[in-house]
């Protein structure tokens, strides 16, 4: 039984989603205006660093 999945209905998961988002708006709303303004330039440094990050691509050569 521990293995087995949970099969919701499509109801069933909006339902879950919903009062997912309930408890996460909550949660949003007892944080101070502090910690919002730390959250959110976090946010905004690691988006700034992943714009200006840049992905090399190289093969291995294994004939050493």
């Amino acid at each position: 039984m521990e293995n087995e999945a949970l099969i919701l209905s499509e109801e069933e998961q909006h339902q879950l989603y919903e009062e997912s988002e309930m408890v996460l708006l909550r949660k949003a709303l007892l944080r101070t205006p502090e910690e919002r303004f730390t959250v959110m330039a976090q946010l905004m440094k690691r988006s700034l660093m992943l714009k200006s990050a840049k992905v090399k691509h190289f093969t291995i050569n294994p004939k050493y």
